[in-house]
């Protein structure tokens, strides 16, 4: 489908509401606009479980302590630009929103050995004799998000008070996400009959996941959006946009591993991966604000607004992950080597996709020059 019959398509959307039809059409005597806002976003997905914290009397008393990465708030902004097409109820806006987040989390168990006390932290998919020498966990994630809208926009008065607009268009949105964990700080481990064999302490031990799933789609878009004046400058204002976009997800977990034994082997360090092709993702999602503001014309060749609110934006399979789903139990003879040693030896593998959600407030500066 050409742009122009994009444009079409949206013009034909904006006037097919009998009800809204209903309303004032009094072309605006704007000329063009921009804004810039200040948000404070909180982004999240379901796939920040990065450990398990296992304590408890063995082997009959255990707990399984899930261990995850919570992201804070961060700082991001969202930059708008508008044209109002002259004698026209008709504009064109250009937005772009980006977020770069950072958060890490860690966890540290008691550095016994002892079996029946033992505490230590297990990767997800092994949580078994062979890394009762584990002692912590660190993970970090990054999100990039990155949301660019071209719309068209109709604008309908009621009562000079109330201006409703719809909108259409297209929509282009990457999301990036990479999650780091690292294991570390092994203790040791005496022998567990028919089991595990003893390994001694080893400071030289870590083990590094890195997994990294990246989106890039370009879609339509549909929505509608508020403006109502109380009094006296102060009103209230909200908007909704919802997505539907297709394109390439990419996935991939990689495998960084040092150890005594492999610095011995001149093997040091192991560099592994589970990789997938790139794949056609549809991601459906919506994007929602409300605020209070207030609007102040200044010497009539301009209107001033300024909006605190709140947004929220969620998107369904924005987010893949692949990643070892079992292990290869080889601890009972110290020819085959284990994860304790820096090997990663895989039995099966998994793959999900995950949801990419950002939320908290936000503070904005729009111009309207008349």
């Amino acid at each position: 489908m050409t742009y122009g019959r994009v444009i079409a398509a949206g013009v034909l959307f904006l006037n097919f509401l009998p009800v809204i039809a209903l309303a004032d059409q009094t072309p605006s005597t704007q000329k063009f606009g921009f804004h810039l806002t200040a948000l404070y976003l909180q982004p999240s997905s379901n796939n920040l479980k990065y450990a398990v914290l296992v304590s408890g009397n063995q082997p009959y008393q255990q707990s399984w302590h899930n261990q995850s990465v919570n992201p804070d708030f961060s700082p991001a902004f969202d930059l708008g630009f508008n044209y109002i097409f002259p004698h026209s109820t008709y504009d064109v806006s250009l937005d772009w929103t980006h977020l770069n987040s950072n958060d890490s989390s860690s966890t540290q168990a008691s550095t016994s050995t002892a079996v029946a006390t033992v505490e230590f932290v297990a990767p997800p998919y092994d949580v078994g004799p062979g890394v009762f020498g584990i002692k912590r966990g660190e993970s970090s994630v990054n999100f990039n998000f990155n949301n660019v809208t071209l719309n068209l926009n109709k604008t309908y008065m009621y009562d000079s008070n109330l201006q409703i607009k719809l909108s259409a268009g297209i929509d282009v949105l990457r999301i990036k996400q990479n999650i780091n964990t690292t294991f570390s700080d092994y203790a040791g481990s005496p022998p567990i009959s028919g089991q595990a064999y003893a390994l001694p302490a080893d400071p030289n031990f870590y083990f590094e996941t890195e997994n990294a799933s990246k989106y890039l789609g370009i879609g339509p878009d549909v929505g509608a959006s508020f403006a109502w004046d109380i009094m006296n400058g102060f009103g209230f204002a909200g908007d909704f946009l919802g997505t539907l976009t297709a394109g390439s997800m990419q996935a991939q977990d990689n495998f960084i591993s040092n150890s005594t034994r492999l610095i011995a082997l001149g093997i040091s360090p192991s560099t592994q991966e589970i990789t997938a092709p790139t794949t056609t993702q549809v991601v459906p999602g919506f994007d929602a604000r409300l605020s209070a503001f207030y609007k102040h014309a200044w010497r009539n060749s301009f209107d001033v607004k300024f909006e605190l609110g709140y947004r929220f934006a969620y998107y369904v399979n924005a987010i893949s992950e692949i990643s070892p789903d079992t292990l290869v139990q080889a601890g009972i003879d110290e020819v085959i080597p284990e994860f304790a040693t820096g090997t990663m030896a895989i039995n099966s593998t998994t793959s999900s996709s995950n949801p990419f959600s950002m939320q908290g407030p936000y503070i904005s500066l729009v111009v309207d020059v008349l």
